[in-house]
Protein backbone atom coordinates (compact mmCIF):
# COMPACT_ATOMS: atom_id res chain seq x y z
CA UNK A 1 0.00 0.00 0.00
CA UNK A 2 0.89 3.84 -0.41
CA UNK A 3 1.36 6.60 2.12
CA UNK A 4 -1.10 8.75 2.13
CA UNK A 5 -0.42 11.77 -0.68
CA UNK A 6 -2.44 14.58 -2.11
CA UNK A 7 -5.13 13.27 -4.88
CA UNK A 8 -4.51 16.32 -6.73
CA UNK A 9 -1.04 16.39 -7.13
CA UNK A 10 0.90 15.65 -10.34
CA UNK A 11 3.21 13.27 -11.26
CA UNK A 12 6.39 14.25 -13.43
CA UNK A 13 7.33 11.10 -15.59
CA UNK A 14 10.09 10.83 -18.22
CA UNK A 15 6.81 10.57 -21.23
CA UNK A 16 6.43 13.97 -20.13
CA UNK A 17 6.61 18.05 -19.21
CA UNK A 18 7.12 19.43 -15.31
CA UNK A 19 5.10 19.21 -12.79
CA UNK A 20 2.37 21.15 -14.02
CA UNK A 21 2.08 19.79 -17.57
CA UNK A 22 2.83 15.88 -16.23
CA UNK A 23 1.40 14.66 -19.76
CA UNK A 24 3.33 16.23 -22.14
CA UNK A 25 1.67 15.98 -25.79
CA UNK A 26 -0.57 13.68 -24.64
CA UNK A 27 -4.62 14.70 -25.38
CA UNK A 28 -6.12 15.40 -22.36
CA UNK A 29 -9.05 13.28 -23.00
CA UNK A 30 -9.28 11.75 -19.63
CA UNK A 31 -8.93 14.30 -17.16
CA UNK A 32 -6.27 14.05 -14.27
CA UNK A 33 -4.55 11.00 -14.03
CA UNK A 34 -4.12 9.83 -10.42
CA UNK A 35 -0.82 7.74 -10.98
CA UNK A 36 1.69 6.56 -13.79
CA UNK A 37 2.20 3.25 -13.59
CA UNK A 38 5.28 1.45 -14.73
CA UNK A 39 5.36 -2.73 -13.64
CA UNK A 40 2.82 -5.06 -12.71
CA UNK A 41 2.33 -8.44 -11.57
CA UNK A 42 -0.97 -10.30 -11.06
CA UNK A 43 -2.85 -8.12 -9.41
CA UNK A 44 -0.12 -6.16 -8.29
CA UNK A 45 0.74 -2.43 -9.81
CA UNK A 46 4.09 -0.11 -9.20
CA UNK A 47 3.67 3.27 -9.78
CA UNK A 48 6.55 5.50 -11.18
CA UNK A 49 7.56 6.44 -7.28
CA UNK A 50 7.69 2.65 -6.02
CA UNK A 51 4.18 2.99 -4.59
CA UNK A 52 2.11 -0.34 -5.14
CA UNK A 53 -1.58 -0.68 -5.40
CA UNK A 54 -3.82 -3.38 -5.51
CA UNK A 55 -5.37 -3.38 -8.96
CA UNK A 56 -9.73 -4.23 -8.10
CA UNK A 57 -10.22 -2.91 -11.69
CA UNK A 58 -7.62 -4.98 -14.21
CA UNK A 59 -7.83 -2.21 -16.65
CA UNK A 60 -11.32 -2.14 -16.93
CA UNK A 61 -11.68 -6.11 -17.11
CA UNK A 62 -9.25 -6.01 -19.71
CA UNK A 63 -5.87 -8.16 -17.20
CA UNK A 64 -8.17 -11.31 -16.75
CA UNK A 65 -4.85 -13.22 -16.24
CA UNK A 66 -3.30 -10.65 -14.46
CA UNK A 67 -0.47 -8.52 -15.08
CA UNK A 68 2.76 -9.79 -16.68
CA UNK A 69 1.10 -12.83 -17.15
CA UNK A 70 3.96 -15.62 -17.74
CA UNK A 71 2.34 -17.92 -20.38
CA UNK A 72 0.41 -14.89 -22.11
CA UNK A 73 4.56 -13.22 -22.06
CA UNK A 74 5.65 -16.17 -23.56
CA UNK A 75 3.64 -16.25 -26.35
CA UNK A 76 4.10 -13.10 -27.27
CA UNK A 77 7.79 -12.99 -27.32
CA UNK A 78 7.38 -15.77 -29.08
CA UNK A 79 5.21 -14.93 -31.91
CA UNK A 80 6.75 -11.43 -31.88
CA UNK A 81 9.86 -12.86 -33.48
CA UNK A 82 8.71 -15.07 -35.90
CA UNK A 83 5.66 -13.02 -37.58
CA UNK A 84 3.53 -9.59 -36.38
CA UNK A 85 1.66 -8.92 -39.74
CA UNK A 86 1.25 -9.64 -43.25
CA UNK A 87 -2.68 -7.94 -43.92
CA UNK A 88 -6.03 -10.15 -44.57
CA UNK A 89 -4.94 -10.95 -47.86
CA UNK A 90 -3.74 -13.69 -46.43
CA UNK A 91 -4.11 -17.28 -44.06
CA UNK A 92 -3.19 -17.05 -40.67
CA UNK A 93 -3.27 -20.35 -38.47
CA UNK A 94 -3.16 -18.11 -34.89
CA UNK A 95 -6.36 -16.47 -36.51
CA UNK A 96 -7.45 -19.59 -37.50
CA UNK A 97 -7.11 -21.09 -34.00
CA UNK A 98 -8.58 -18.66 -32.44
CA UNK A 99 -11.89 -18.42 -34.27
CA UNK A 100 -12.49 -22.48 -33.09
CA UNK A 101 -11.50 -21.94 -29.72
CA UNK A 102 -14.12 -18.94 -29.39
CA UNK A 103 -16.76 -20.86 -31.74
CA UNK A 104 -16.39 -23.58 -29.27
CA UNK A 105 -16.74 -21.37 -26.03
CA UNK A 106 -20.14 -19.62 -27.21
CA UNK A 107 -21.10 -23.80 -27.73
CA UNK A 108 -24.22 -22.20 -29.69
CA UNK A 109 -26.71 -24.87 -31.54
CA UNK A 110 -25.65 -23.33 -34.81
CA UNK A 111 -22.08 -23.08 -35.76
CA UNK A 112 -20.73 -19.28 -36.17
CA UNK A 113 -17.75 -17.63 -37.67
CA UNK A 114 -15.64 -14.84 -36.67
CA UNK A 115 -14.42 -11.21 -38.11
CA UNK A 116 -11.59 -9.85 -35.72
CA UNK A 117 -10.94 -6.32 -35.29
CA UNK A 118 -8.82 -4.34 -32.70
CA UNK A 119 -11.04 -3.05 -29.58
CA UNK A 120 -14.79 -3.53 -28.77
CA UNK A 121 -16.36 -0.69 -30.19
CA UNK A 122 -14.90 -1.75 -33.61
CA UNK A 123 -17.17 -5.43 -32.93
CA UNK A 124 -20.18 -3.38 -32.43
CA UNK A 125 -19.39 -1.17 -35.50
CA UNK A 126 -18.92 -4.42 -37.45
CA UNK A 127 -22.45 -5.77 -35.72
CA UNK A 128 -24.18 -2.95 -37.22
CA UNK A 129 -23.05 -3.42 -40.53
CA UNK A 130 -23.59 -6.97 -40.45
CA UNK A 131 -27.07 -6.45 -39.53
CA UNK A 132 -27.74 -3.74 -42.05
CA UNK A 133 -26.22 -6.30 -44.80
CA UNK A 134 -28.56 -8.77 -43.20
CA UNK A 135 -32.00 -6.75 -43.11
CA UNK A 136 -31.45 -5.58 -46.48
CA UNK A 137 -33.14 -2.36 -47.82
CA UNK A 138 -35.94 -1.83 -45.89
CA UNK A 139 -34.87 -3.56 -42.68
CA UNK A 140 -32.04 -1.17 -40.83
CA UNK A 141 -33.43 0.03 -37.47
CA UNK A 142 -31.98 -1.53 -34.24
CA UNK A 143 -33.38 -1.59 -30.80
CA UNK A 144 -31.08 -0.59 -27.95
CA UNK A 145 -30.87 0.08 -23.93
CA UNK A 146 -31.03 2.86 -22.89
CA UNK A 147 -27.76 2.97 -20.22
CA UNK A 148 -25.72 0.89 -22.84
CA UNK A 149 -22.43 1.47 -23.76
CA UNK A 150 -20.96 0.15 -27.19
CA UNK A 151 -17.86 2.34 -27.69
CA UNK A 152 -17.15 6.35 -28.85
CA UNK A 153 -16.93 5.87 -32.64
CA UNK A 154 -19.53 7.07 -34.32
CA UNK A 155 -21.75 4.29 -34.84
CA UNK A 156 -21.23 2.16 -31.69
CA UNK A 157 -21.59 6.29 -29.80
CA UNK A 158 -24.99 6.24 -31.85
CA UNK A 159 -26.42 2.71 -30.28
CA UNK A 160 -24.80 3.86 -26.83
CA UNK A 161 -28.08 4.42 -24.82
CA UNK A 162 -26.34 7.67 -22.94
CA UNK A 163 -27.27 11.40 -24.13
CA UNK A 164 -24.47 12.50 -22.18
CA UNK A 165 -21.65 11.68 -24.53
CA UNK A 166 -23.96 11.91 -27.78
CA UNK A 167 -25.39 15.42 -27.31
CA UNK A 168 -21.45 17.00 -27.94
CA UNK A 169 -21.16 14.83 -31.23
CA UNK A 170 -25.02 15.36 -32.48
CA UNK A 171 -26.80 14.39 -35.16
CA UNK A 172 -26.25 11.26 -34.29
CA UNK A 173 -26.49 8.62 -36.97
CA UNK A 174 -30.06 7.15 -37.34
CA UNK A 175 -31.55 3.63 -37.19
CA UNK A 176 -31.15 3.17 -33.17
CA UNK A 177 -34.33 2.92 -30.85
CA UNK A 178 -33.49 2.98 -27.38
CA UNK A 179 -35.58 1.55 -24.51
CA UNK A 180 -35.48 1.30 -21.27
CA UNK A 181 -33.16 -1.63 -20.21
CA UNK A 182 -34.58 -4.52 -18.95
CA UNK A 183 -38.37 -4.11 -20.58
CA UNK A 184 -39.07 -6.90 -22.95
CA UNK A 185 -42.93 -4.94 -23.48
CA UNK A 186 -40.52 -1.94 -24.59
CA UNK A 187 -38.83 -3.50 -26.95
CA UNK A 188 -41.67 -5.43 -28.70
CA UNK A 189 -43.44 -1.75 -28.65
CA UNK A 190 -40.58 -0.41 -30.10
CA UNK A 191 -40.43 -3.19 -33.35
CA UNK A 192 -41.40 -1.92 -36.87
CA UNK A 193 -41.31 -3.36 -40.09
CA UNK A 194 -38.48 -1.63 -40.57
CA UNK A 195 -36.64 -2.96 -37.33
CA UNK A 196 -33.65 -5.64 -38.08
CA UNK A 197 -31.80 -6.62 -34.51
CA UNK A 198 -32.02 -6.06 -30.87
CA UNK A 199 -28.15 -4.79 -29.26
CA UNK A 200 -27.83 -5.25 -25.67
CA UNK A 201 -25.24 -6.08 -22.52
CA UNK A 202 -26.37 -8.59 -20.75
CA UNK A 203 -25.06 -6.60 -17.89
CA UNK A 204 -24.59 -3.39 -18.16
CA UNK A 205 -21.04 -2.58 -17.71
CA UNK A 206 -20.45 1.26 -17.80
CA UNK A 207 -24.23 1.85 -16.72
CA UNK A 208 -22.94 0.82 -13.44
CA UNK A 209 -22.84 -2.97 -13.94
CA UNK A 210 -26.62 -2.95 -14.37
CA UNK A 211 -28.24 -6.88 -13.92
CA UNK A 212 -31.72 -7.22 -16.15
CA UNK A 213 -34.18 -8.85 -14.44
CA UNK A 214 -34.76 -12.68 -14.47
CA UNK A 215 -35.84 -13.85 -17.82
CA UNK A 216 -35.15 -11.00 -19.60
CA UNK A 217 -32.81 -12.36 -22.35
CA UNK A 218 -35.01 -15.35 -22.64
CA UNK A 219 -38.16 -13.18 -23.39
CA UNK A 220 -36.12 -10.63 -25.83
CA UNK A 221 -34.87 -13.87 -28.10
CA UNK A 222 -38.21 -14.95 -28.11
CA UNK A 223 -39.43 -11.31 -29.88
CA UNK A 224 -36.26 -11.97 -32.28
CA UNK A 225 -37.71 -14.97 -32.99
CA UNK A 226 -41.23 -13.61 -33.34
CA UNK A 227 -39.86 -11.13 -35.77
CA UNK A 228 -37.47 -12.43 -37.05
CA UNK A 229 -35.09 -10.13 -35.46
CA UNK A 230 -31.57 -10.84 -35.01
CA UNK A 231 -30.01 -11.12 -31.28
CA UNK A 232 -26.76 -9.05 -30.71
CA UNK A 233 -25.21 -9.57 -27.21
CA UNK A 234 -21.90 -7.00 -26.27
CA UNK A 235 -19.98 -9.26 -24.34
CA UNK A 236 -17.19 -7.08 -24.69
CA UNK A 237 -16.67 -6.43 -20.75
CA UNK A 238 -18.97 -9.85 -19.31
CA UNK A 239 -17.09 -11.92 -21.59
CA UNK A 240 -14.54 -14.70 -20.88
CA UNK A 241 -15.11 -16.27 -17.52
CA UNK A 242 -15.56 -12.54 -15.80
CA UNK A 243 -19.16 -13.68 -14.47
CA UNK A 244 -18.60 -17.31 -13.89
CA UNK A 245 -19.47 -18.71 -17.10
CA UNK A 246 -17.40 -18.24 -20.34
CA UNK A 247 -20.17 -15.69 -21.72
CA UNK A 248 -22.56 -13.82 -19.34
CA UNK A 249 -25.59 -14.77 -21.42
CA UNK A 250 -24.75 -18.68 -20.30
CA UNK A 251 -26.19 -18.05 -17.35
CA UNK A 252 -29.21 -18.36 -18.96
CA UNK A 253 -30.95 -19.93 -21.75
CA UNK A 254 -30.65 -17.38 -24.23
CA UNK A 255 -28.84 -18.04 -27.10
CA UNK A 256 -28.15 -14.76 -29.39
CA UNK A 257 -27.29 -14.41 -32.77
CA UNK A 258 -23.97 -12.58 -32.40
CA UNK A 259 -21.74 -11.80 -30.24
CA UNK A 260 -19.34 -9.11 -29.59
CA UNK A 261 -16.07 -9.52 -27.59
CA UNK A 262 -12.84 -7.68 -26.80
CA UNK A 263 -10.80 -6.63 -23.52
CA UNK A 264 -9.95 -9.89 -21.94
CA UNK A 265 -9.43 -11.80 -25.15
CA UNK A 266 -5.96 -10.03 -25.41
CA UNK A 267 -5.28 -9.54 -21.36
CA UNK A 268 -3.87 -5.96 -22.83
CA UNK A 269 -3.41 -6.68 -26.66
CA UNK A 270 -5.80 -4.89 -28.23
CA UNK A 271 -7.85 -7.45 -30.06
CA UNK A 272 -11.84 -8.05 -30.67
CA UNK A 273 -14.02 -9.99 -32.35
CA UNK A 274 -17.66 -10.29 -33.85
CA UNK A 275 -18.87 -13.81 -33.76
CA UNK A 276 -21.79 -14.66 -36.02
CA UNK A 277 -23.95 -17.73 -36.61
CA UNK A 278 -22.86 -18.84 -39.88
CA UNK A 279 -25.87 -17.92 -42.33
CA UNK A 280 -25.72 -14.59 -40.93
CA UNK A 281 -22.32 -13.69 -41.37
CA UNK A 282 -23.06 -15.41 -44.73
CA UNK A 283 -24.25 -11.46 -44.81
CA UNK A 284 -21.10 -10.23 -45.27
CA UNK A 285 -19.27 -10.94 -49.12
CA UNK A 286 -15.66 -9.89 -49.66
CA UNK A 287 -15.39 -6.38 -49.59
CA UNK A 288 -18.43 -5.41 -47.36
CA UNK A 289 -16.18 -4.96 -44.27
CA UNK A 290 -12.71 -4.68 -43.11
CA UNK A 291 -9.67 -3.93 -41.31
CA UNK A 292 -5.82 -3.52 -41.57
CA UNK A 293 -4.72 -4.89 -38.16
CA UNK A 294 -7.45 -7.01 -36.97
CA UNK A 295 -6.59 -10.50 -36.68
CA UNK A 296 -3.03 -10.25 -36.83
CA UNK A 297 -0.90 -12.81 -36.17
CA UNK A 298 0.80 -10.84 -32.91
CA UNK A 299 -2.48 -10.71 -31.10
CA UNK A 300 -4.75 -13.50 -32.47
CA UNK A 301 -1.48 -15.80 -30.92
CA UNK A 302 -1.98 -13.78 -27.28
CA UNK A 303 -5.81 -13.93 -27.84
CA UNK A 304 -4.93 -17.88 -28.20
CA UNK A 305 -2.93 -18.30 -25.07
CA UNK A 306 -5.43 -16.52 -23.57
CA UNK A 307 -8.04 -18.62 -24.17
CA UNK A 308 -6.47 -21.82 -23.45
CA UNK A 309 -4.73 -20.39 -20.16
CA UNK A 310 -8.59 -19.99 -18.98
CA UNK A 311 -9.18 -23.41 -19.74
CA UNK A 312 -6.23 -25.10 -18.03
CA UNK A 313 -7.03 -22.98 -14.84
CA UNK A 314 -10.47 -23.97 -15.09
CA UNK A 315 -11.13 -20.08 -14.34
CA UNK A 316 -14.84 -20.16 -14.55
CA UNK A 317 -14.67 -22.16 -10.91
CA UNK A 318 -11.94 -19.75 -9.86
CA UNK A 319 -13.84 -16.61 -10.42
CA UNK A 320 -17.30 -18.70 -8.88
CA UNK A 321 -14.94 -19.20 -5.51
CA UNK A 322 -13.41 -15.91 -5.72
CA UNK A 323 -16.42 -14.15 -6.30
CA UNK A 324 -18.26 -15.23 -3.12
CA UNK A 325 -15.67 -14.20 -0.97
CA UNK A 326 -15.29 -10.43 -2.29
CA UNK A 327 -19.12 -10.36 -2.30
CA UNK A 328 -19.47 -11.74 1.09
CA UNK A 329 -16.87 -9.51 2.73
CA UNK A 330 -18.02 -6.46 1.08
CA UNK A 331 -21.39 -6.90 2.01
CA UNK A 332 -20.24 -6.75 5.52
CA UNK A 333 -18.46 -3.35 5.36
CA UNK A 334 -20.11 0.08 6.11
CA UNK A 335 -20.90 2.05 3.68
CA UNK A 336 -22.06 -0.62 1.24
CA UNK A 337 -25.71 -0.45 0.49
CA UNK A 338 -26.20 -3.35 -2.34
CA UNK A 339 -23.92 -5.37 -4.85
CA UNK A 340 -24.85 -6.27 -8.75
CA UNK A 341 -23.32 -7.81 -11.16
CA UNK A 342 -22.24 -11.67 -11.84
CA UNK A 343 -18.59 -13.36 -11.29
CA UNK A 344 -15.65 -10.89 -10.66
CA UNK A 345 -18.14 -7.91 -12.48
CA UNK A 346 -19.37 -6.31 -9.42
CA UNK A 347 -20.95 -3.02 -8.68
CA UNK A 348 -20.97 -1.86 -5.49
CA UNK A 349 -23.98 0.97 -4.51
CA UNK A 350 -22.95 3.37 -1.84
CA UNK A 351 -25.44 4.89 0.86
CA UNK A 352 -24.02 8.39 -0.05
CA UNK A 353 -23.05 10.06 -3.32
CA UNK A 354 -19.53 9.62 -2.31
CA UNK A 355 -17.93 7.66 -4.75
CA UNK A 356 -15.43 10.47 -6.32
CA UNK A 357 -13.90 10.97 -2.94
CA UNK A 358 -14.02 6.84 -2.34
CA UNK A 359 -11.72 6.57 -5.94
CA UNK A 360 -9.42 9.53 -4.76
CA UNK A 361 -9.12 7.78 -1.10
CA UNK A 362 -9.02 4.53 -2.28
CA UNK A 363 -6.00 5.58 -4.59
CA UNK A 364 -3.93 7.57 -2.14
CA UNK A 365 -4.23 4.13 0.30
CA UNK A 366 -3.16 1.59 -2.62
CA UNK A 367 -6.08 0.44 -4.18
CA UNK A 368 -7.58 1.01 -7.64
CA UNK A 369 -11.44 1.20 -8.17
CA UNK A 370 -14.01 3.38 -10.81
CA UNK A 371 -17.00 4.71 -10.40
CA UNK A 372 -19.82 4.95 -12.97
CA UNK A 373 -21.84 7.56 -10.87
CA UNK A 374 -21.80 9.39 -7.49
CA UNK A 375 -23.21 6.31 -5.98
CA UNK A 376 -21.56 3.38 -7.50
CA UNK A 377 -18.16 2.11 -7.89
CA UNK A 378 -17.36 -0.66 -10.45
CA UNK A 379 -14.77 -3.62 -9.38
CA UNK A 380 -13.34 -5.82 -12.01
CA UNK A 381 -10.07 -7.38 -10.93
CA UNK A 382 -7.72 -10.19 -12.46
CA UNK A 383 -9.41 -13.19 -12.10
CA UNK A 384 -6.25 -15.00 -10.75
CA UNK A 385 -6.47 -12.57 -8.27
CA UNK A 386 -4.41 -14.19 -5.15
CA UNK A 387 -6.48 -14.52 -1.77
CA UNK A 388 -3.30 -12.39 -0.34
CA UNK A 389 -4.31 -9.84 -3.17
CA UNK A 390 -7.86 -10.22 -2.35
CA UNK A 391 -7.71 -9.65 1.18
CA UNK A 392 -5.34 -6.82 1.05
CA UNK A 393 -7.29 -4.69 -1.41
CA UNK A 394 -10.88 -5.42 0.92
CA UNK A 395 -8.60 -4.72 4.10
CA UNK A 396 -7.82 -0.74 1.80
CA UNK A 397 -11.66 -1.10 1.16
CA UNK A 398 -12.86 -1.24 4.70
CA UNK A 399 -10.29 1.35 5.83
CA UNK A 400 -11.69 3.88 2.99
CA UNK A 401 -15.57 3.25 3.74
CA UNK A 402 -15.27 3.62 7.15
CA UNK A 403 -13.39 7.07 7.35
CA UNK A 404 -16.31 8.14 5.40
CA UNK A 405 -18.93 6.21 7.78
CA UNK A 406 -17.17 8.02 10.91
CA UNK A 407 -17.05 11.30 8.96
CA UNK A 408 -21.15 11.11 8.85
CA UNK A 409 -21.61 9.41 11.59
Amino acid sequence: MVDEMDPKATVETELGGDASNPYGHIADNYGPRRACFVTGHGATLLDDRGRSYIDFLGGIAVVSLGHSNPVINAALKKQSESLWHVSNYFHNQHAARLADLIDSKIASAVPGKVFFCNSGAEANEAAIKLARRFGGEKRYRIIAAEGGFHGRTMGALAATGQPSKQIPFAPMLDGFDHVRFGDSKAIRAAVTDQTVAVLLEPIQGEAGVIDPPEGYLEEVRAICDEYGLLMILDEVQSGLCRTGEWFAFQHTKAEPDVVLLAKALGNGIPIGAMWAKEQVMASFIPGDHGTTFGGGALATAVGVAVIEEMDRLELNDVVRLTSKRLRSALMEMPLVKELSGKGLLVGVELERPVADEFVGLAMQRGLVVSKTSTTRLRLAPPLVITDSELQEGLGVFEEVASEFTDVNS
